[in-house]
């Protein structure tokens, strides 16, 4: 693959990813749910509804949960994030 073409697709995949997660956060603001992001750290509500693990990766958290939770929302965004990232592993 070109080495623009990669750039390009790298970039892509930020911006959809970026929007994507403050999407999710903020439907899950607005469900009550609450995170546990990693091992240690915990965002508590007073009246919460149900709960979101964020387990640790590499580097960073896997945040396909909160991607999930905007996919119906957001379908072509999703579709284009997940045919990038596709393109970019290939």
């Amino acid at each position: 693959m070109n080495v623009f073409k990669r750039f390009y697709l790298r970039q892509k995949i930020k911006k959809d990813e970026k929007f994507l997660i403050l999407e999710g956060l903020k439907k899950e603001k607005k469900q009550r749910l609450e995170i546990i992001v990693g091992n240690d750290y915990v965002c508590t509500l007073k009246n919460k509804k149900g709960k979101i693990y964020l387990p640790p990766q590499k580097r960073g958290i896997d945040a396909r949960k909160l991607i999930a939770l905007v996919a119906d929302d957001y379908p072509e965004i999703t579709k284009r994030y997940l045919i990038n990232k596709k393109k970019l592993i290939n």
